[in-house]
């Protein structure tokens, strides 16, 4: 069996290594074509949807990026873009549901538990800010009594 080629290298191939990529088979280029269309998808979304929609055999699209690919000496660097989202540690919310700030702002807004949730969680920075506008209106008014 024969040792199939991965995405970045048939990429490096494609950008870099001319000879190379014809010495690749149809089967190696039609395996790694859909990923392939993504990954130049970034730069020339236009072009990788008219790609997709037309059906064209895989190692055809693989082809077409090749050619566009001639255009470069090297791989460009937003082939390379990262495609997990690392999603930053949120600190820990400082107002909880008993505090009196929070009663105020739900008996204001006619809000119920689910509503307190669902804004704790899409409009966490406005909450906070709204949260301690009101929580220094509040220590005003006691240090006044």
């Amino acid at each position: 069996m024969a040792k199939h080629i991965d995405l970045f290298k048939l990429i490096k191939i494609m950008f870099e290594d001319r000879r190379g990529y014809m010495k690749l088979t149809n089967m190696d280029k039609e395996r790694n074509s859909f990923m392939c269309n993504r990954l130049f998808s970034i730069q020339f979304p236009m072009q990788a949807h008219m790609l997709s929609l037309n059906g064209l055999k895989g190692h055809h699209i693989v082809d077409f990026w090749q050619k566009i690919a001639l255009r470069n000496n090297r791989v460009p660097p937003w082939i390379y873009t990262k495609t997990k989202n690392n999603q930053t540690k949120q600190k820990p919310f400082k107002y909880t549901m008993k505090d009196p700030e929070v009663e105020f702002l739900m008996k204001k807004r006619e809000w119920g538990v689910k509503d307190w949730e669902g804004n704790l969680t899409l409009n966490r920075d406005t909450l906070k800010k709204e949260l301690d506008r009101i929580s220094k209106q509040i220590n005003i008014q006691i240090k006044e009594k």
